[in-house]
């Protein structure tokens, strides 16, 4: 998801459906551009469903895609289509339930400052935790791409340009270095220049630090402009995992039967029963008949544990028999889907626990 961190929630009732009756649930997290739902019978990843939020006012409705499950607990959607109105209400929501927070965080340490310091020295002492940024970054269905340069930024209706350094790019948004950065909200004109080529898009600043940067959405692109950054994506993601891929440390490799399922150049579900090349902690390297492009969202099923992963194509390998090489990456890490004990980071040959 590419909005700021998500918001704790307790009191928030949704109705939810993917083509059937709308379910009562409750979400657990919310954000502008995703939430959270709390059930014990999710629908599978890459289902539309439809989405109402029973808000103070008035119920918010919106159309959105799920993205990750998580067993036991719910399912994580992406807001995919949502009226001007209902967005103007579920960014008042958001916006309230974030300040709330803050307040009721600020009362806690103000009436016991010694408590909330045993937790801070508790949490200084456990395993370092994502920061919101990054775990903003590894929801993201559009996946972001670490991609340094030069933008330009005008805000609509003014003549004056800004500008700025971008820090990541991807098919939905970007995230641009600016000390100060503008407004959530503001709607900006983008444009980009790298290696000889341009490209240029509407943008809405939907996250905004102060001293750092902020987070942009692309609202509208044309084509041609399309074609422009899904060849900048394209190298950047062979390039990562090329690189990712030559990393004993990460590398395992071994054939496991694996289950893919995508959707086809028509919007068709196809799916597939292949076996794995390599496979690491970040993806894998499979065979497959279908067709599929850089860029593209795919998912991945252990069928021995019925565990499945939502997965980007970031490299297209030679053919052989009729099946192509393809290397996928996880939206996040993941070191259980394929049951292996992994190789530590600082293997080699000469590594002590490496045998001759």
């Amino acid at each position: 998801m590419t909005q700021s961190n998500l918001a704790p929630l307790t009191e928030i009732n949704v109705f939810w459906r993917s083509g059937g009756e709308f379910a009562p649930s409750r979400i657990s997290e919310l954000s502008r551009t995703g939430a959270f739902i709390k059930t014990s019978e999710p629908a599978v990843i890459g289902t539309a469903v439809d989405v109402r939020i029973d808000a103070p006012d008035r119920e918010i409705c919106a159309q959105a895609v799920v993205r990750r499950l998580v067993p036991g607990k719910g399912m994580a959607v992406e807001f995919e289509s949502v009226a001007a109105d209902d967005r103007a209400r579920l960014d008042a929501l958001v916006q309230q339930i974030e300040l709330a927070h803050l307040s009721q965080t600020a009362l806690l340490a103000s009436r016991a400052p010694s408590a909330a310091h045993r937790r801070r020295s508790a949490q200084s002492s456990t395993p370092a935790q994502t920061s919101p940024r990054n775990r903003r970054i590894d929801r993201r269905s559009r996946f972001r791409h670490k991609f340094t340069g030069k933008v330009k930024l005008t805000e609509s209706g003014s003549a004056q340009s800004v500008q700025a350094q971008l820090a990541d790019l991807g098919r939905g948004g970007c995230y641009v270095k600016l000390e100060k950065p503008f407004p959530v909200g503001t709607n900006l004109q983008v444009f980009i220049t790298e290696s000889g080529h341009s490209f240029q898009a509407s943008a809405n600043v939907v996250n905004a630090q102060p001293g750092d940067g902020m987070g942009l959405t692309f609202t509208d692109i044309d084509p041609a402009q399309l074609a422009v950054l899904d060849g900048w994506l394209a190298i950047s993601m062979e390039r990562r995992w090329l690189a990712s891929s030559r990393r004993r440390s990460q590398r395992v490799m071994v054939n496991l039967p694996v289950h893919v399922k995508a959707k086809n150049s028509a919007g068709l579900e196809v799916s597939e029963e292949t076996k794995t090349v390599s496979v690491s902690a970040h993806g894998a390297l499979l065979r497959l008949e279908m067709t599929v492009t850089k860029g593209q969202t795919i998912v991945l099923r252990n069928p021995s544990t019925n565990d499945a992963l939502e997965c980007s194509v970031d490299y297209l390998g030679n053919t052989q028999d009729g099946r192509r090489e393809v290397g996928v990456s996880f939206v996040q890490p993941n070191r259980t889907l394929w049951q292996i004990a992994f190789p530590p980071a600082d293997w080699s040959p000469q590594h002590p626990e490496a045998k001759g």
